[in-house]
């Protein structure tokens, strides 16, 4: 628009501007109404605007846009200093007391002072303050390109191209992305593999729920009544130090008599033993019943490393699905399919490495719902596994 209007003498460029944005401030803090219809003609009721032909319409969407982005970028410079600040005080930075923080701690007998100013950060494996890259990335998602991925219409192009992406850096943490001049042919094998086997979700528990609950519905037609079907519950083999989101489960599943577990007992290093797991496993292809082997990789109290490749080989080589909760791991030890044995499940998680709470992915290896007679749970894939929407390609979590 200010190309167009390039004969516009100054001044009244500057005016017709001025004016537009003082009638778009009242459009918005009035909630709109015949304000928004009356900017256009506003817009063109200069003689000299009017004479360059510039539809006042689209000089309103561009005064408008170029309005969203200076605030968008004004908001990423305050919040990537105080991301900043955070960081290079180890999390102990001071927020200004008239913030959010501080109107957050008032109470009737006055403010209080944020704990963060009296106290050094340390609980890495609880949770991590969101970098200041993560944050600035985050930031155009927040405001300007706000639109629902899954939308067909242009207000979710560039979010799904984002989600596209974003599968792509999480299963780069799993298999290193073909290096620069690989091909295109490489480049688009990489991409089809991150688009098919990374699945986004809400936290850790969310992903380790979903990972146990895929091994069952897809085996749940090998213990049904009949000839061919499978005698006993469906046995899952774990350790008896993962995290909750793994033991809950499989005990409230285990009580409603949905399963039988076998919790193998770590030594006095915290760590469980390869050749302990490997026993307890009923392996299908000699009529056992296990059907999961869920074991953690770096466990979340002591930071003992669990055995992950052994066992996970093991189950591979004797059809049983293998599950990792990695989530303490990621970004401390590798994570690599090839350092972790290529199991078939993977949990990561972004609060714990830098991104906010609130996003956790599960790699579910491409295949391996089909492998041994198991079958792809109905729904996985097309109408999501909680029945509803089709987020996430319809690969949702299951309902309790």
């Amino acid at each position: 628009a200010n190309q167009q209007s390039a004969q516009v003498a100054g001044p009244e460029r500057e005016r017709t501007t001025t004016m537009a944005f003082s009638s778009l401030t009242k459009a918005l803090t009035k909630g709109g109404g015949g304000a928004v219809g009356a900017i256009p003609s506003a817009l063109t009721s200069s003689p000299a605007l009017a004479a360059t032909g510039v539809s006042g319409l689209y000089l309103f969407y561009r005064l408008y846009r170029f309005s969203e982005e200076r605030r968008c970028r004004s908001q990423t410079r305050s919040a990537l200093s105080s991301s900043s600040r955070l960081f290079s005080s180890g999390g102990g930075g001071v927020a200004p007391e008239d913030d959010l923080t501080s109107l957050l701690l008032k109470d009737e007998g006055g403010r209080k002072e944020a704990p963060e100013k009296s106290c050094i950060y340390l609980d890495y494996n609880g949770t991590t303050p969101v970098h200041p890259l993560v944050l600035a990335a985050m930031i155009p998602f927040l405001s300007v390109h706000f639109g629902n991925p899954s939308s067909g219409h242009a207000y979710g192009t560039v979010p799904r191209e984002a989600v596209r992406r974003a599968r792509r850096s999480v299963y780069g943490l799993l298999e290193p992305p073909p290096p620069a001049g690989a091909g295109a042919a490489s480049s688009s094998e990489f991409d089809g593999k991150a688009q098919e086997s990374i699945v986004f979700t809400g936290c850790g528990t969310e992903s380790d729920n979903m990972a146990i609950r895929l091994a069952l519905e897809s085996t749940r037609h090998l213990f049904e009544e009949g000839e061919e079907g499978k005698k006993g519950k469906p046995h899952v083999v774990t350790s008896n130090v993962e995290h909750p989101a793994v033991a809950e489960c499989l005990s409230s599943l285990e009580h409603r008599g949905d399963i039988e577990v076998t919790y193998v007992p770590v030594n006095d290093e915290g760590i469980c033993p390869a050749d302990e797991l490997i026993s307890a496993v009923r392996p299908p292809p000699e009529g056992g019943n296990t059907v999961l082997v869920t074991l953690m990789l770096a466990n979340n109290e002591s930071g003992s490393l669990q055995p992950v490749r052994e066992v996970s080989e093991y189950c591979r080589s004797n059809g049983v699905l293998f599950h990792t909760d990695a989530a303490q791991a990621a970004g401390k030890v590798s994570v690599a399919l090839d350092d972790t044995g290529y199991p078939d499940m993977v949990t990561l998680v972004g609060h714990k490495i830098g991104a906010p709470k609130g996003v956790a992915a599960l790699y579910v290896r491409p295949g391996c719902l089909t492998e041994e007679g198991r079958g792809v749970p109905q729904g996985y894939g097309s109408a999501g596994l909680v029945p509803g929407g089709g987020g996430e390609g319809g690969r949702g979590t299951f309902s309790a």
